[in-house]
């Protein structure tokens, strides 16, 4: 009898501590997610729609420095790049000079790539499954900037849990 209450004990106790993982790991994927998107936002504000670049697996940035008397937009040069490297979602800046201060700076995908070759970057979380980001039109309209990412981890138990965010952005200017 006290080995099958032994039992009965260690399988509720098993049960608890199983489900106390896949909550301590949700709770940490939504903490990179919600710490990976405020970066991303904070690196939104400042830009506009031209200066932004969105693909799968790929976000470039490049913030908007300010306008001249005519309304003429000056870019900054420093280039913002979100991307996939592997399971991990990295942040990367670089001071690119050839970006004309008066040049609309949509960068094609096939020249961000050349800047997220080499290693270095700041990782924001190491268990991405998918990077999304693309433009959207609300009301016919407007551009919204549309960044969606999945985080995927496996706990102890073999179960796997995931999240996915997403979050539009109204960017300045946009026409």
């Amino acid at each position: 009898m006290s080995l099958l209450v032994t039992g009965m004990a260690y399988q509720l106790l098993r049960a608890f501590w199983l489900v106390g993982a896949d909550v301590a790991t949700r709770s940490q994927l939504q903490q990179m997610a919600s710490v990976a998107m405020e970066k991303i936002a904070l690196d939104a504000r400042p830009s506009a729609l031209p200066g932004v670049t969105a693909g799968d697996g790929l976000l470039a940035l490049v913030k908007l420095a300010g306008l001249e008397p005519n309304g003429q937009q000056l870019w900054d040069q420093n280039v913002v790049i979100y991307f996939q490297r592997g399971s991990q979602l990295v942040r990367r800046q670089v001071v690119e000079p050839r970006l004309a201060s008066h040049f609309p700076v949509a960068l094609r995908p096939e020249v961000l790539r050349e800047f997220v070759q080499p290693e270095g970057g700041q990782c924001l979380s190491d268990c991405l499954a998918s990077l999304r980001a693309g433009f959207e039109g609300v009301d016919g309209s407007s551009k919204t900037l549309l960044v969606t990412f999945r985080l995927r981890r496996t706990v102890r138990s073999g179960r796997r849990c995931e999240l996915e965010l997403s979050r539009n952005f109204y960017l300045r200017n946009a026409p």
